[in-house]
């Protein structure tokens, strides 16, 4: 029997719930929280049973800081091995892109910087450097104030 799969538009991920930043604003608590990780083998057993039943249109990794997660390339390369959407984005708060190996910037669709006051860097810094990660690595972004 042939199960047609459910759309759904839109599903978050929280890689991770902690962060880099100690925000006081922050709405997931995560300068509250200790280091808590979505463990790798859950999130495979996880999407391997959504991925039978729903499609997304798009999937938000996020966190607290998603890019804490030392191998984002792998849960994003298994959920695109998967089918699971059309559409792969990172929600960052961005002070850790210099620091992503070129994998990360060929498995991403889209890169969401949301950009805090307690970041040093300014949003024109975020902008020139991911425009040029973008043309060599074929992705959008956005950096949001």
């Amino acid at each position: 029997m042939i199960i047609k799969k459910k759309h759904i538009p839109f599903l978050e991920v929280p890689l991770v719930e902690h962060c880099n930043l100690n925000c006081d604003c922050c709405n997931s608590h995560a300068n509250y929280v200790k280091n808590s990780i979505y463990e790798y083998e859950k999130f495979k057993e996880d999407v391997s049973i959504i991925s039978e039943m729903v499609h997304y249109s798009i999937v938000t990794f996020l966190g607290g800081e998603p890019l804490l997660c030392d191998n984002i390339n792998e849960y994003i390369n298994y959920a695109r091995q998967k089918k699971l959407a059309d559409v792969y984005r990172v929600l960052t708060n961005g002070i850790l892109l210099e620091q992503m190996d070129d994998e990360f910037f060929d498995v991403v669709d889209v890169i969401e910087v949301s950009h805090y006051p307690e970041d040093k860097k300014d949003s024109a810094e975020y902008n020139r450097f991911l425009e040029l990660k973008a043309r060599k690595h074929h992705f959008r972004y956005y950096v949001k104030m």
